[in-house]
């Protein structure tokens, strides 16, 4: 499982799996007792595209002067 910690909250990719899902919050819940469980539901597609919730907020490179034309 994966997840993104943030300063007081931890984004959870839901999987779909109710039983499971639950436990991954339980036990985050347990570990980091002063940040917000946040689930992110449809994130299963994420995982099934071949990334996950990392993948899709990494940060973007900025363009190189004169590659790209914005207009």
């Amino acid at each position: 499982m994966k997840k993104l910690l943030e300063l007081f909250k931890i984004a959870m990719p839901n999987q779909d799996f109710q039983k499971w899902d639950d436990e991954a919050v339980r036990v985050l819940s347990q570990v980091f007792p002063n940040h917000e469980v946040v689930r992110i539901e449809g994130a299963r597609e994420i995982v099934l595209a071949g990334g996950n919730i990392h993948c899709i907020t990494q940060q973007q490179p900025a363009a190189l002067p004169g590659t790209v034309k914005l207009g």
